[in-house]
């Protein structure tokens, strides 16, 4: 997938960021529930800047991708 995004080879200032959205897109079509919170993360949905000691901040990440990821993981078989 990585090396779609190179140019001669060799890594540009977008590559990682080209990469991380055909990663997502591919995820998407294989747990739609994961949309959102990868979203979140990718584009930074969240209101005012990142800090951990903010609780208003660190709510919303909660909400928005720890929450999610809970569902996602208790809903599923366990995989033996």
């Amino acid at each position: 997938m990585r090396q779609d995004f190179l140019a001669d080879g060799k890594e540009y200032p977008s590559t990682n960021y080209l990469t991380a959205l055909e990663w997502a897109d591919a995820v998407y079509e294989e747990e739609t529930a994961l949309e959102h919170v990868i979203k979140s993360c990718m584009f930074f949905i969240f209101e005012g800047k990142s800090n951990w000691d903010n609780l208003s901040f660190t709510q919303a990440v909660y909400a928005s991708v720890v929450e999610p990821l809970e569902k996602i993981v208790v809903s599923r078989p366990n995989a033996s």
